[in-house]
């Protein structure tokens, strides 16, 4: 026995002991199609059972031949194989000995008893079959006229599904012969057999593999899907398969989409537009109509924006969609909790008893820049305020002690965010002011008399400057408060 069928008779030996009658999903991923084709290769110990023979016999000193075809599933357990064979025989039995080379095709019928170990992985398989083969023997150093030699082969062995794929056997052979193949010259005519040990592998290359999306179609076999593709269950001419707007109101003029016209790209349908033809980016109310300045100031500049503490509340309010029959009432709800929450904490603003220091970082009037926007909202406490001349500015913090306030301006996390030219102001029970800082005012005494120095103090003085030779290191600065003249 060959290295190599050592290694692979303890390999089937170790997979059978950690795999018998273990299940496994496998099974019924198993491609029961008619003519599954799937490769085979295999190899083999193989030893002659005819006139001569060694003394001792053993399958496993016998010699090692190959095959290779396709096996193909006809049913469920039962399968048919095609076969390439080479196999050799020699022996010796002290009187004669011979060597002879084997090839030709074999096709043979297995079957697969899956019910003996109730569906497990491994299952007992038994085939039957006929082989014909060119036979080159030598005996006594003498080379013989090729012949050819037929004969049916009988296996019995175990074939395991390692996976959806792959299979693997292993079985014993035992081949009747009807020729003779060793050429004997005591015992002429005799026809010889042959037993095998043989290991194959049955590698499925063709069909494709069973996806998440494969269906049984049994079960939309009542389905009219040529009509489910017709529907127009709103009657305005295109398909609901196709159509964007599935509930356009009956003789409504739709595009191709099935979506209402809107001629003005207003966002309102033409049929609810009670003002046609609105200028491009103008702002307008829920029917179309464009917004004058009083009615866009009184809609959205008299309500200061909201923090983000009532963002934060609208975003987590436990109301959920499933508890409205519509997308409408759903918002209306939201926005009505939002409301209620706003206007709650603006009652609560009213009492203010201390001064509020906030940080403006930002104000602008014409729009922001998306890169702007994105370090905005990076902070957390952020807020915004609208100005009597529509500019919005944006503070950070909340503090009662200006000194807090101070370090938070100029502390290095705005400045790291590119916010470095930041501004306190004061928040007064909903008024914004900019903090002004105290100057220190000197008292002066107003019984006190400032006299003006003569002209000969002032020659003096100067007398006095003359005789300075050297540099002054330090500047003295003085401030003036006052001058009086003379009483």
């Amino acid at each position: 026995m060959t290295h190599l069928h050592k290694k692979v008779a303890i390999l089937f030996i170790l997979v059978i002991s950690s795999n018998i009658l273990a299940q496994d999903k496998l099974i019924d991923e198993k491609q029961n199609q008619l003519f599954q084709p799937k490769f085979t290769l295999g190899s083999g110990i193989y030893t002659l059972t005819g006139d001569i023979q060694n003394q001792e016999i053993d399958i496993l000193k016998g010699k090692s031949g190959f095959y290779a075809g396709m096996k193909f599933d006809l049913a469920n357990n039962l399968d048919f194989s095609f076969l390439i064979l080479k196999m050799p025989f020699s022996a010796n039995n002290g009187v004669e000995s011979f060597y002879s080379d084997l090839d030709g095709f074999g096709l043979s019928l297995g079957y697969t008893v899956n019910e003996l170990l109730n569906n497990s992985k491994i299952s007992p398989v038994v085939s039957l079959g006929v082989q014909r083969l060119g036979v080159s023997t030598t005996i006594a150093n003498e080379k013989q006229e090729r012949s050819s030699a037929i004969t049916l082969p009988l296996a019995l062995g175990l074939r395991m599904d390692l996976t959806a794929r792959l299979q693997f056997d292993v079985s014993m052979n035992f081949g009747l012969g009807m020729s003779d193949i060793d050429m004997s010259k005591v015992n002429e005519g005799n026809p010889d057999g042959y037993k095998s040990l043989n290991f194959a592998i049955h590698y499925d290359l063709f069909t494709r593999n069973k996806s998440s999306f494969d269906y049984d179609e049994s079960y939309y076999m009542d389905v009219d899907f040529a009509k489910l593709e017709s529907e127009d269950q709103d009657r305005d001419m295109v398909r609901d398969m196709d159509d964007y707007c599935p509930n356009t109101p009956i003789g409504i003029q739709v595009d191709k989409n099935g979506c209402p016209l809107d001629d003005d790209n207003d966002g309102v349908p033409n049929y609810l537009d009670k003002e046609q033809n609105t200028p491009e980016g103008s702002i307008i109310d829920e029917n179309g109509v464009e917004l004058t300045a009083d009615q866009y100031s009184t809609m959205f500049s008299d309500i200061e924006v909201a923090s983000r503490k009532y963002a934060n509340f609208y975003n987590e309010v436990e109301i959920k969609r499933e508890n409205y029959q519509t997308v409408d009432e759903y918002l209306i709800a939201k926005a009505n909790a939002f409301n209620q929450a706003f206007n709650e904490g603006l009652n609560d603003d009213l009492e203010v008893s201390r001064l509020i220091y906030k940080v403006k970082i930002a104000e602008f009037k014409d729009g922001i820049s998306a890169q702007i926007t994105n370090k905005l909202l990076s902070i957390e406490d952020l807020e915004s305020f609208v100005m009597d001349d529509d500019v919005v500015i944006y503070t950070v913090g909340n503090y009662y002690d200006i000194v807090d306030a101070m370090g938070r301006r100029d502390g290095s996390s705005l400045e790291s965010l590119g916010f470095d030219d930041n501004y306190i102001v004061v928040y007064n029970n909903g008024n914004i002011s900019n903090y002004v800082e105290p100057v220190l005012e000197l008292e002066m005494d107003e019984n006190q008399l400032v006299v003006v120095p003569s002209q000969d103090d002032v020659s003096q003085d100067d007398d006095a400057v003359k005789q300075i030779s050297e540099p002054i290191e330090e500047t003295t600065y003085r401030i003036q408060i006052g001058a009086f003249d003379r009483p």
